[in-house]
């Protein structure tokens, strides 16, 4: 079980929230495919850039994306997201993401068929952690429970603090970039991964504080030194 040092009370209930998922959360897995997830702030975007660079160093054949994607769908919640349009729903996020990630999952298996690896930044892990905020970990996992699933999904791990401080510097903040909701989206978030600790996923729980190079080496050597760009 993924777990903080000191656990609050809060922390507590929401394993509590999430446990329930624990029997189920065993899709299986899409060989190939990277998933970098971690609080805003906590470097995935940078951490994509520099292993798709590392990649095309060393002659491996690759794909770098994102989510929510440049699709149609994926720019409708990126709109929602910085505030240009609002929420008709609770749940309308929620929707969004699964109905992007399904036709973003098409291509990445189409991509990892052909040899390819796929990294991506954020995936349906980021949903069952943000959208639990507004419709119950329940129905945000029910969203996404026919996804596949990632060979392996590195959690880039900051506190609240540290995201508040990197996103400082920002001149727009989207939804939920404020301390208490990234506070809280950090407990959401181990408590989500949790549910999946007995997919045959790799899960790596990685220091967010070490040096840019330091995590990018760590991930890097995992690629290199699993079968994921041998098949």
């Amino acid at each position: 079980m993924i777990v903080t040092a000191k656990m609050s009370a809060r922390g507590e209930d929401l394993m509590k929230d999430f446990a329930p998922l624990t029997a189920r959360a065993k899709q299986a897995i899409l060989p190939g495919f990277i998933v970098l997830e971690g609080l805003d702030g906590s470097g995935t975007s940078t951490q994509l850039s520099r292993l798709g660079e590392a990649l095309r160093t060393q002659q491996i054949v690759h794909w770098t994306t994102c989510e929510p994607t440049d699709g149609p769908i994926g720019r409708e919640i990126r709109s929602i997201l910085r505030g240009e349009q609002p929420m008709q729903s609770k749940d309308q996020l929620a929707v969004l993401f699964s109905q992007d990630r399904a036709a973003h999952l098409e291509e990445i298996k189409a991509r990892t068929k052909a040899g390819e690896v796929v990294i991506s930044d954020r995936y349906l892990f980021s949903s069952v952690a943000y959208q639990s905020t507004e419709v119950g970990a329940e129905k945000a996992y029910e969203l996404n429970k026919n996804f596949l699933l990632p060979e392996h999904c590195f959690f880039l791990d900051i506190d609240a603090e540290t995201s508040e401080s990197r996103r400082s510097s920002r001149a727009m903040r989207e939804r939920y970039e404020n301390f208490d909701e990234q506070y809280e989206l950090r407990m959401r978030y181990h408590a989500s991964l949790s549910a999946f600790e007995n997919s045959e996923m790799q899960l790596h729980i990685l220091d967010g504080l070490l040096p840019i190079d330091t995590i990018t080496e760590q991930i890097l050597s995992t690629i290199l030194s699993s079968k994921i760009h041998k098949e």
